[in-house]
C-alpha cells in the first residue's frame, strides 16, 4: 500500500474524514437596513416648508369657500 502524498485521493472516491467543524461566519453587509429611515440633508426645512404650504392651501380654500368648510 504505501504511503500517500498530500491531496492525493483515497481508492475508491473514498474521502477522508473530516477533522475540523465546517463554519460559516455571516460577516455584516455595508448596506443600511430598509426600516431606518436617512435624514434628509436639510434637517427639519423640508417638513417646516411642507407645513407652511399645508396652512396655506388651507388658507385659500378657507378664503375661495367663504369661510366655512362645506365645499
Amino acid at each position: 500500500m504505501g504511503y500517500r502524498r498530500a491531496g492525493e485521493a483515497l481508492p475508491g472516491g473514498a474521502a477522508r474524514p473530516q477533522t475540523k467543524p465546517f463554519i460559516i461566519e455571516g460577516k455584516p453587509s455595508g448596506e443600511p437596513k430598509l426600516d431606518t429611515a436617512k435624514p434628509s440633508i436639510w434637517g427639519r426645512f423640508d417638513d417646516d416648508i411642507a407645513q407652511a404650504m399645508e396652512n396655506q392651501r388651507d388658507k385659500d380654500h378657507a378664503a375661495a369657500t367663504g369661510g366655512d368648510d362645506h365645499a
